[in-house]
């Protein structure tokens, strides 16, 4: 490797981390919201989103912004439905669990896209990723035993239904690899604050509640997303899945620093055997492919 190459990576692991970083305020973020109900915060993060990377799409792309739009396709508008969906289904399950429990459970989506890949696309399924999966399992089961105990069942459900619906999107983007992601997210923030609009309790919110969702769609989910996609052009596919765990490594941190919100045992010792499983999985399915 060259010393601009190494720079390169080098920088788009920065990137990555940094991304993945910002991601993870998003718990921190609802937490910290007086009165805004799910609905208001989902609208007005939306909105701000779609506008953060629909203006880094035209402005990556201000030479040719015909290019990514010939190249989404029904099947990158499908995307950006399901990816809207699963915003939804994130902020809900946030909002109705702890945390930790949601992040835990999303971060199996790579496991999850890989199982779906296998019925859909019929990619291979390799034998540690099945293994992992088994290990994530025993995972899962502790952080839903401490739910189903703390009232908290709900919300990981609704994770369950957001990791799901984020696979589903992450398996239609493989299989129309030219789409633009941060088009595809783009349009999702849209899908998103068009399809809960008539169903808003009101509009009205206050300024404080309004500055937290606008942030959280600028930054968090909008810089976050432009600085992992630009990331992802110098580093392997296996390193990017473990250095986006930092998003859920990092979630649970800022409500237990900032909200005093702390996860029961069987959510910890559960979420740790779920990031083992994901990062075995990706370190070593990353050097067989090396």
């Amino acid at each position: 490797m060259s010393i601009s190459s190494t720079r390169e990576y080098r920088r788009s692991v920065v990137l990555i981390l940094v991304g993945g970083a910002l991601l993870s305020l998003l718990g921190i973020g609802i937490r910290l919201i007086d009165h805004a109900d799910s609905l208001q915060i989902v609208f007005y993060r939306s909105i701000a989103q779609a506008g953060v990377l629909l203006s880094a799409v035209f402005w990556l792309n201000r030479r040719d912004i015909k290019r990514p739009l010939l190249n989404l396709g029904a099947k990158g508008v499908t995307a950006s439905i399901t990816l809207g969906a699963a915003g939804l289904f994130m902020i809900l399950s946030i909002r109705h669990t702890t945390v930790a429990n949601a992040v835990v459970v999303i971060a199996l989506a790579p496991l999850c896209s890989a199982l779906l890949g296998w019925w859909w696309l019929r990619e291979h399924v390799s034998t540690l990723t099945r293994q992992a999966m088994l290990i994530a399992f025993v995972g899962i089961v502790l952080v839903c035993w401490e739910g189903l105990n703390s009232g908290g069942l709900l919300g990981i459900g609704y994770a369950f239904v957001m990791m799901t619906l984020y696979s589903i999107s992450l398996v239609i983007l493989r299989s129309q690899r030219q789409a633009d992601m941060l088009l595809v997210c783009g349009l999702s923030g849209v899908v998103l604050a068009v399809g809960v609009a008539p169903w808003l309790s009101s509009f009205t919110v206050s300024a404080g509640d309004l500055l937290i969702c606008t942030l959280l769609g600028v930054f968090q989910i909008g810089l976050g997303m432009v600085l992992i996609t630009k990331g992802t052009a110098h580093v392997p596919a296996a390193q990017v899945s473990l250095l986006a765990l930092s998003e859920v490594v990092l979630s649970p941190l800022w409500v237990w620093l900032f909200v005093d919100e702390t996860p029961g045992l069987l959510s910890l010792v559960g979420g740790a055997i779920v990031l083992f499983a994901i990062s075995w999985q990706a370190l070593k399915g990353g050097k067989r492919t090396v």
